[in-house]
């Protein structure tokens, strides 16, 4: 190699080599800052892209399985509710039984009394049933829930359930209760069988809601690792190359320093 005091090919390629490894260096510095090997679309566009898609799905995922929750709780609220109902009608059953034992025949008219109280508690819980503006008991309107969600289709699932009105004592589980001195055992038993198919489709209903919040979790966490496969850096790599860079970056300068004086030696050819 021809020796120029012009043109100093040495430093030039140290200069090379050096900005090279301060380039990585800065790289790697922000892998461990940010905790991410692809932080911006030019670090790796189609990771980037394939990464943000992903987390779209996840931010709309961990939206219905909200809504999911909020759904199964107030199903649950309601559920309680027809349960509870079907326990007084219980209650209303034997108090019939007895207001017809001819050995009570002092006692019917308090009875009776107690049977109007337990039909009333039963419309007071119809009018007071209320989840957030929801009301499937004390309303026959259906009320739809948010169920499940693919990801792709512009819409979430959803299921209905047609809301039942006791808030009337002459409509109690599609029977009349409204009189408690000609109330008959089949009339509560009508009443009674009408609620429990009631609360075993908010049962079931909610049962369902609770397998698919599970599920979309699932789902949720699954796209979080896949996320995080394509973005996160790992950070026992990241610290070794850190290392290797740095003693790179020393021994570079000094090389860069070593070529930068080579053009002094040519002065000892002219003592």
């Amino acid at each position: 190699m021809a020796s120029s005091i012009l043109t100093n090919i040495g430093a030039m390629t140290a200069l090379r080599t050096l900005q090279t490894t301060n380039a990585n260096l800065a790289q790697t510095q922000d892998r461990v800052s940010t905790g991410k090997k692809v932080a911006t679309a030019k670090d790796n566009s189609a990771s980037w892209a394939i990464a943000n898609t992903m987390m779209s799905n996840v931010n709309a995922l961990q939206t219905v399985s909200d809504s999911i929750g909020a759904g199964s709780a107030a199903i649950g609220l309601f559920r309680g509710q027809a349960e509870r109902v079907a326990d007084i009608l219980k209650d209303v059953k034997a108090k019939v039984i007895a207001r017809d034992d001819p050995t009570n025949s002092s006692k019917k008219a308090d009875i009776e009394a107690e049977i109007k109280t337990l039909v009333d508690s039963i419309t007071y819980i119809s009018k007071s049933a209320n989840f957030n503006g929801i009301k499937l008991i004390g309303s026959t309107a259906s009320q739809s829930f948010i169920a499940a969600y693919d990801g792709t289709t512009a819409n979430p699932t959803t299921i209905s359930i047609a809301g039942q009105d006791w808030s009337s004592a002459s409509s109690i589980g599609g029977t009349n209760l409204s009189n408690a001195s000609s109330i008959s055992v089949e009339n509560v038993e009508d009443a009674l069988t009408n609620v429990q198919k009631f609360a075993s489709t908010l049962g079931a209903t909610q049962k369902q809601l609770d397998i698919q919040k599970t599920f979309t979790n699932s789902m949720i966490d699954a796209l979080k690792v896949g996320v995080s496969s394509l973005v996160d850096a790992d950070m026992t790599e990241e610290s070794a190359r850190l290392q290797a860079l740095q003693v790179q970056q020393q021994l570079g300068t000094q090389a860069l320093s070593i070529a930068n004086q080579a053009p002094q030696s040519l002065l000892s050819l002219f003592r």
